[in-house]
């Protein structure tokens, strides 16, 4: 039986009156990563952040859980090799050639695990979606059940790899997302470099600009001869 993540609580209390919260609910380093390896553009993400794909809707004491994050959910081992498979093959593409993650039939639902930080220790409380018999579970959680979630799956991603790269002991691991967290943390290196060296590079350009005429002018005059 899968359970929905209302099915899951701080307490043995459940309340019928649910919190909705976004599973990315700030542009950052994961965002950018999912842009780039899920086909988007730049800043597209903010037309998706408020939609289905990125909500959740959870007990009231257990969205504090999610920002900062001390939980995410993870996608089933056969849809995070199909991410990786899509990422690696999007990075190797043109932008206008990446396919859109949200297009990608076979990559549209999941099934999931609950990953946790490490240093996280208090009792977790799921109930049953058809009995609603409630089971507390303890650090360290070997029994938490599967989940079924109306998000999608990259985007559920990218929360876990940020969790990852918090913490990189917290279970389940998986090869497949160490791989995705690696992508994204290549993705960052190089956004950072872009960033830290831009002024030299534009002091570089508009140096070399008049030499550059210069050439160019000097090779028209030379042609025309």
């Amino acid at each position: 039986m899968l359970y929905r993540a209302e099915d899951l609580s701080l307490s043995d209390t459940f309340s019928s009156e649910l919190v909705q919260i976004p599973v990315v609910y700030q542009e950052g380093t994961c965002v950018r990563s999912l842009e780039s390896y899920g086909g988007l553009h730049q800043h597209e993400f903010r037309k998706i952040r408020r939609s289905a794909l990125n909500t959740l809707k959870v007990q009231p004491g257990l969205a504090q859980l999610f920002r900062p994050v001390h939980i995410a959910f993870i996608p089933a081992e056969e849809t995070l090799s199909n991410i990786l498979e899509l990422y690696r093959t999007n990075q190797r593409c043109a932008v206008s050639e990446r396919k859109r993650f949200d297009e990608v039939p076979h990559l549209k639902t999941s099934t999931y695990t609950l990953g946790i930080v490490s240093h996280f220790k208090r009792d977790l409380f799921t109930r049953h979606p058809l009995t609603g018999k409630i089971t507390r579970h303890r650090h360290p959680y070997t029994a938490l059940p599967k989940f079924t979630l109306p998000i999608h799956p990259c985007i559920a991603v990218s929360t876990a790899s940020y969790l990852i790269s918090l913490c990189s002991d917290a279970p389940p691991i998986s090869q497949n997302l160490l791989a995705i967290v690696r992508l994204h943390a290549l993705d960052v290196f190089w956004a950072d470099i872009f960033i830290k060296f831009q002024p030299v590079v534009n002091i570089l350009i508009t140096l070399a600009l008049p030499y550059t005429i210069f050439a160019l002018v000097t090779l028209l005059i030379f042609n025309g001869c």
